[in-house]
């Protein structure tokens, strides 16, 4: 970017693109992983913007969720962080940190990659792996929500954190009486500040807007994930990508983290679920 004659305005947009592409400052994100994710929309970006922000599940994600439980028949356990995962001859014990203890015949891990070493596996993970767990992915940041008076239209707004405590904001929802916008910021205290704090920063792009409230999640915190999307940092791209997928023993991987293509999105997490899962079929079949 500094190479180039941008204007300010020119320097604001492709600069907030940027960093709401690697939720980081894009020194901390590979290059790579930016134009993978524009060249995925064949370099355009009306559809980019289409793919990433403006197609959504009409109930929400959690809907989805609940569809794959019902159809899958599987037992869903929750509040049960994993804190052991052991290999042995007969296959795998999994223990929780309430101390339940469950066995298999072969794990699929799908921990995100940034907290991976918060769990012990016996015997260890490879050391790229585990290394990868230590530099983590440049992601982070909070998503903010904003419920705002009246229908607003088709917004979108980008900046520079460097600028602003709001990288990038889009519509959500549009209704009559009430629309939802969802925005990005990267500064840490993003969901503690009051609804003046973030009108006053709208107002700088569109000061009849009136914020009636907002809520979020601050991912780049959460000990779950400790990330948001995944984007490698410089340099690990190809190491990473090509290591975090392998099979280990009797474990197998799928995770958004490493998948093909849409690595980061839902559709990566897909992607990679159900090619270990054909893996996974495989090898119960002896194959």
């Amino acid at each position: 970017m500094d190479s180039l004659a941008l204007t300010p305005l020119q320097k604001a947009a492709i600069g907030g693109f940027l960093e709401i592409l690697s939720m980081s400052a894009p020194a901390s994100a590979s290059y790579v992983e930016m134009m993978r994710c524009y060249a995925l929309c064949g370099w355009n970006t009306t559809v980019f913007k289409d793919t990433a922000a403006r197609y959504k599940f009409a109930k929400g994600t959690g809907a989805l969720v609940d569809a794959m439980v019902r159809d899958g028949g599987f037992d869903v356990m929750t509040n049960s962080p994993v804190t052991t995962v052991n290999q042995h001859a007969d296959g795998i014990t999994v223990q929780t940190a309430n101390g339940d203890i469950h066995h298999g015949r072969l794990g699929v891990i799908t921990v995100p990659m940034n907290v991976m070493n918060s769990v012990a596996f016996n015997p260890p993970l490879s050391p790229i792996k585990r290394e990868a767990a230590d530099v983590k992915h440049a992601g982070g940041g909070s998503k903010v929500f904003f419920v705002v008076k009246g229908d607003p239209g088709p917004v979108m707004t980008l900046a520079r954190s460097a600028d602003s405590a709001l990288i990038g904001s889009f519509t959500y929802h549009r209704g009559e009486h009430q629309s939802l916008l969802a925005g990005f910021s990267l500064e840490p205290d993003a969901l503690d500040k009051s609804v003046e704090e973030w009108q006053a920063i709208f107002n700088d792009y569109l000061p009849d807007l009136q914020i009636i409230r907002t809520f979020g999640h601050p991912w780049g915190t959460d000990p779950l994930c400790q990330g948001s999307w995944c984007n490698y940092r410089p340099g690990t791209v190809t190491r990473f990508a090509e290591a975090l997928p392998l099979t280990e023993g009797k474990l197998f991987f799928a995770s958004g983290d490493h998948g093909d293509g849409w690595r980061g999105f839902m559709e990566g997490a897909i992607a990679s679920g159900s090619q270990t899962a054909m893996a996974v079929l495989k090898t119960l079949n002896g194959g």
